[in-house]
């Protein structure tokens, strides 16, 4: 399965996930995981930023990834837990957050564009940087319903280190 992350630009509008609807607008960030059907609806002026990526690509690097709890929570538990917390759990950046997320944008779509030597590896790099600054803004954020998801993606990390000890 493909999974999707999904960047709000500008405007606004109605995200619809499998059966669910959800208000999204600029600075929203959130994941799909490659068995969940989408659309935008009654969009004002958006702009979206969807990059879909195989996970399997990023196998060596995921062991590292998950050792974060921001990571965890993001891009495994939110996508879970969207529907219980009715979507207040996603991301929602500000325009200098923003802003800096797009400068791992616009050098994604140089090297997809320009493509040249190694710029698969460079892809792969700069889409790891920008899931990196994602989930340390995502476990920065004070939202009540992402804090939970931070705890909970931290009790996972605990077990994972010391599966072999007594807890």
């Amino acid at each position: 399965f493909f999974c999707e992350m999904i960047i709000i630009l500008e405007g606004q509008g109605v995200h619809k996930i499998n059966d669910a609807r959800y208000l999204v607008s600029s600075g929203d960030v959130f994941m799909l995981k490659g068995e969940d059907s989408h659309r935008f609806e009654n969009c004002k002026n958006i702009v979206v930023i969807d990059m879909m990526f195989d996970p399997a690509l990023l196998e060596q690097t995921m062991a590292q990834l998950k050792k974060m709890s921001g990571f965890v929570s993001f891009f495994d538990l939110e996508p879970i837990f969207r529907g219980e917390h009715q979507f207040r759990s996603r991301l929602t950046m500000t325009r200098p957050e923003l802003d800096q997320a797009m400068v791992y944008v616009d050098a994604l779509l140089h090297e997809f564009k320009h493509r040249a030597a190694g710029y698969e590896a460079s892809i792969t790099g700069t889409l790891i940087g920008l899931m990196v600054y994602i989930s340390r803004l995502y476990a920065g954020s004070e939202k009540p319903h992402t804090e939970q998801l931070i705890r909970i993606a931290e009790a996972i990390n605990f077990m994972d280190e010391r599966y072999r000890s007594d807890i």
